[in-house]
């Protein structure tokens, strides 16, 4: 064997024979087994979720998956083209860049840390590297065009680096109808430990301790918590009256600004006098007439009673309201 093919495949191998990275293999067809394995630990796509920089994902849901205590999230339009274009997208990225990928049909380990694993896309051949694949939406804010990749991103090919130990990640987002783009990901190795010591509290300090993390204020934080099943009782919060202080301050402060914003609204319609538009030096107002249509239930179930039981739906949702004890109050 020359020395060249003997450094060749001791590259590649570097992802699967590292005495320090386990594989787990799993049948690619079997959505269940694949969504069981990755609630063992963090996986690329979480990663951006523990360091908050996951606009669409909260750390309290992150927790609530890795327990089981959410539904599955049902497969989409998006996800499945996603997946089906996943194939182009690295045959895109080979003619870009002359380099060549390989499927790892494995989810994969590092015993360095325990907690974490890599469901890769592809790796790359005769270098010490993986491909991450990306589809995007064309109203996707983020300017590819000129580098601008969005920080999910680049957090989730950190953590695939440092499972994998390898040098580099490499980027390919497609943007629907739009473009293609590519970027490399250097190791870092300050940022990786940085990300590895954010997992690893997030692991031990919630997960494996069954603690869940604060709210944040997400909407995807109180899907988990509308998620529960409530029943009609009174808990007893004795140490929680700073919490709601704090909210009667941070509504006092929003009222003021709503009062405010309306002031300065008003001020701003006044001056357009009787004119539907205003231009100003860098901004433009309308104040036009729009139309919303209506229906008259009691006239509609008076007059067709039938067709308005057949209609009309009733959904259930929950009020949050607070009031102050009178005690507190004196």
């Amino acid at each position: 064997m020359s020395e060249k093919t003997k450094t060749k495949r001791i590259t590649e191998a570097k992802l699967t024979e590292n005495n320090r990275i386990i594989r787990i293999p799993y049948d690619t067809n079997d959505r269940l087994q694949w969504l069981e394995l990755r609630r063992r630990g963090i996986g690329g796509s979480d990663a951006a979720t523990v360091v908050g920089l996951n606009p669409w994902s909260s750390r309290l849901a992150l927790y609530a998956d890795k327990m089981g205590l959410l539904p599955e999230r049902e497969d989409n339009e998006a996800m499945r083209q996603g997946r089906d274009f996943e194939d182009y997208v690295a045959k895109r990225w080979e003619e870009a860049t002359g380099k060549k990928v390989h499927r790892v049909n494995a989810i994969l380990v590092n015993e360095d840390y325990p907690w974490a694993f890599a469901n890769l896309d592809r790796r790359v051949v005769g270098e010490s590297a993986i491909l991450e694949i990306k589809c995007t939406s064309p109203f996707n804010k983020h300017d590819f065009e000129n580098g601008d990749v969005p920080a999910y991103y680049l957090v989730q090919c950190l953590h695939y680096i440092a499972v994998c130990d390898v040098d580099r990640a490499y980027l390919a987002v497609l943007v629907y109808g739009k473009g293609f783009y590519h970027y490399t990901i250097e190791r870092n190795d300050d940022e990786i430990a940085a990300l590895m010591e954010a997992e690893s509290y997030f692991w031990t300090e919630h997960v494996q301790a069954k603690n869940p993390p604060e709210p944040d204020g997400s909407e995807s934080a109180m899907e988990v918590l509308d998620s529960k099943v409530f029943v009609d009782d009174t808990e007893l919060m004795m140490d929680a009256d700073h919490l709601f202080d704090e909210l009667e301050r941070v509504s006092g402060i929003i009222k003021e600004y709503e009062d405010e914003k309306d002031r300065i609204k008003q001020q701003i319609i006044a001056r357009m006098g009787n004119k539907a538009r205003g231009q100003a030096q860098g901004w433009t107002a309308t104040y036009l007439p729009q139309e919303r249509t209506t229906i008259d239930r009691a006239r509609l179930l008076k007059l067709y009673p039938q067709a308005y039981g057949d209609c009309v739906k009733t959904n259930t949702y929950r009020v949050f309201r607070t009031k102050k004890n009178k005690e507190a109050s004196k």
